[in-house]
Parts: C-alpha cells; sequence; structure tokens
C-alpha cells in the first residue's frame, strides 16, 4: 500500500497531472489510488483503521461537508473493503507488538506536510485529553449518521418516483418537501443527469425547484433546465452538416454530408404545361437567366440578404421568424450568385429572380 502510494505520487508528478487538475498532491494521488483499485477485478482490502475515520471527520467538518461526509469513511465500497475500520490505529499497534509482528510507516504520515497530518498530530491529541474514547464515541456518531443518512436517502427515493415524469422531475412537487429531502434531492437529480454537485449548487437547484424557468450549462454542451415546472436535462444539438460549396449545374449531386440536390432547367412554357403553379412548387424554382455571373449551392453567410417575403432582410432574421433551429440553419441550402442570394431552400426565391411571363428558362 505506501509502496504504491508513492508510485501514483512520482507518476503524478512525472505527467503533470497535478496542474491539469488544481489540486493538491495527497487528492491527486488518492484519485489515481482509487482509479487503479477500481480497475483490478475481486476485493480490495484497506488498512483504514478508526483513526482513519475519526481524522476524516474533522477534515470534512472544517470543509462543510453533509452527511454524507459526516459518515466518513464507510466500511465497504463497491469492490473496496475496510476490514480494520472499527479498530483505532493504537489497537492494532498493540496487537502486531504482542505478535512481534514486523510493520512498515509511512514516513509521510510523521509530518506536518499535509492537511490530515495536521489534524492527527494536533486535532487528536485535543480530542483525546477532553474524551480518551474520542474514537469509540466517533464510532457510535458514524453509525446513527449513517443510519440517518440512509433513511433520508430512502425518503428521498419515494420523492423523486412521485416526482419523476418521462422527461425529468416535477418541481412543484420536490418544491412543497421538507428542506432536508428536498435538497437531497438536488443532490440525487444532478448525479443522476451526470452533473458534478457540491453544496452551493446543489442548494441553488433546491431553492429554484417550482419556480421560475431556467436553463444553465453545468457541463460542456449539456444544461439543467426548468420548464413549465419540470426539470430536465439537455443536450445542445449537434449543429447539422454545412452546404458545400457547389456549382449550380443541371444534373444531380451531393452538397452536403446528409444532403442531394437534382437540378433541372426547363423552358418556361414547357414548366407551365407541366407543373401545378401553385406556392410550393414555385418555392422550388427561379429565373434561370436571372444568374448574374457564377451560381452555386452554398450555405448561409453573415451579412446575407434577400427579398423573399416582406421586404428585404437579413437571411438570419428570415430563419428566426420562420422558426428554424440555430444548429439547423448551416444546413439549409442557398443558392447564389454574383450580386447576392437567389434562392432558399424552404423559403423560395428572390424577388429579382422570381419567374415572370418575361422567363425563358426556369431553374427547378
Amino acid at each position: 500500500m505506501v509502496a504504491l502510494r508513492r508510485e501514483v505520487d512520482l507518476s503524478l508528478l512525472q505527467f503533470g497531472l497535478l496542474q491539469a487538475e488544481k489540486i493538491g498532491i495527497e487528492l491527486a494521488a488518492r484519485q489515481a489510488r482509487y482509479e487503479i483499485f477500481g480497475e483490478l477485478s475481486g476485493k480490495i482490502a484497506t488498512a483504514h483503521t478508526l483513526s482513519d475515520r475519526a481524522e476524516t471527520l474533522i477534515f470534512n467538518i472544517t470543509r462543510g461537508s453533509g452527511l454524507h461526509g459526516l459518515r466518513s469513511i464507510p466500511p465497504m465500497r463497491e469492490n473496496i473493503i475496510r476490514p480494520l475500520i472499527d479498530c483505532t490505529r493504537e489497537e492494532i499497534e498493540q496487537y502486531l507488538k504482542l505478535r512481534a509482528q514486523e510493520y512498515v510507516t509511512d514516513s509521510t504520515n510523521l509530518t506536518d506536510d499535509y492537511t490530515r497530518n495536521k489534524i492527527r498530530h494536533g486535532v487528536i491529541p485535543v480530542m483525546k485529553e477532553i474524551n480518551p474514547g474520542f474514537e469509540k464515541a466517533f464510532l457510535r456518531l458514524s453509525k446513527n449518521l449513517s443510519e440517518t443518512r440512509d433513511y433520508i436517502d430512502s425518503e428521498t427515493e419515494k420523492l423523486l418516483e412521485r416526482a419523476k415524469t418521462e422527461t425529468g422531475f416535477d418541481g412543484n412537487i420536490l418544491k412543497t418537501a421538507h428542506p432536508a429531502l428536498k435538497n437531497r434531492a438536488a443532490a440525487m437529480i444532478l448525479e443522476n443527469f451526470g452533473f458534478s454537485f457540491d453544496f452551493e449548487r446543489t442548494l441553488r437547484l433546491a431553492e429554484r425547484f417550482g419556480t421560475e424557468d431556467f436553463k444553465e450549462e453545468l457541463s460542456k454542451n449539456e444544461y439543467l433546465v426548468q420548464k413549465d415546472g419540470i426539470v430536465f436535462k439537455e443536450r445542445k444539438p449537434e449543429k447539422s452538416p454545412e452546404i458545400k460549396k457547389t456549382d449550380l449545374l443541371p444534373g444531380k449531386f451531393d452538397i452536403s454530408e446528409e444532403k442531394e440536390a437534382e437540378v433541372f432547367v426547363i423552358p418556361y412554357d414547357e414548366f407551365k404545361n407541366s407543373y401545378k403553379l401553385n406556392n410550393l412548387a414555385l418555392k422550388d424554382t427561379f429565373d434561370f437567366d436571372k444568374i448574374q455571373g457564377n451560381a452555386v449551392f452554398r450555405s448561409r453567410t453573415e451579412g446575407d440578404k434577400a427579398d423573399i417575403h416582406g421586404g428585404t432582410k437579413t437571411l438570419k432574421k428570415l430563419f428566426i421568424e420562420e422558426k428554424i433551429p440555430a444548429e439547423k440553419r448551416s444546413s439549409v441550402a442557398v443558392v447564389s450568385d454574383d450580386e447576392g442570394v437567389l434562392w432558399v431552400e424552404g423559403l423560395g426565391s428572390a424577388k429579382r429572380a422570381r419567374l415572370s411571363e418575361e422567363t425563358v428558362n426556369v431553374a427547378a
């Protein structure tokens, strides 16, 4: 165990993970050790003692931990077991001395370089002066807190079951719960949605249950949302593929990863006789002879304007009016020439390129 801890510490220093994570060497090494333990098969027994639990309790109190932190180190967690967790360090050392069994002390435990050691050497002795049976008293406290936490978790799970909807949880139901259950529900919801949580984030969510709508980005492209009283997780939709800049020519060809275009150039008289002239058909046409210079398919670009309906407007404004989602706008095909926009997929042609009795050839 000691050798493993030192090996992980050295590895972390070598690869610069401490700086990347912005955490101390003690916490970083602990995280790395448990990651390694999680990859191992079978049960992993650690040498944590009741003394370690007491030190962790005091450490967590200084951090303002809730019930979970005040329970300190659990006897079991996933594949980790702690068979010595109810024995003090002194009891274990006395037992080893009686059996003349040698043991190794981690040299880092003898300094005050780490917070835990400061608690071990400076705080615990004072607590034992007040109550020599401090560690055993702590054991009773820990068990009581565990029972309390288990009960609150059980009641919170019932609350969340009542509040569960098809998409998330009903904030109006959660709002009326006891504060202890409401706060725990907030933590469980954050955890259920895969978001990290701390005291402030949990309290902020609990206070907003059943109040105004909100949308808060809690991780990259992932949002915690409350809308119409329902709390749910929302992912930012992926942006649709852009239209490749492609010359407009008669024929069939790909204009994006997901979209194909087919262009016909038809004499106007033939078009009139072959197509039922209605708004839907006209949306997919424009006057081929009104092209100025080179015509291409492409996506919308900043500053694009066209007089398609209601006067000249930017395509951005038209897309907003048509309620085209922002992530879908890059996949809307635009035909433009040297003078600007000729046609927009789903909206129709610009006024300058619309069909008229003077039209000779139709692009359809």
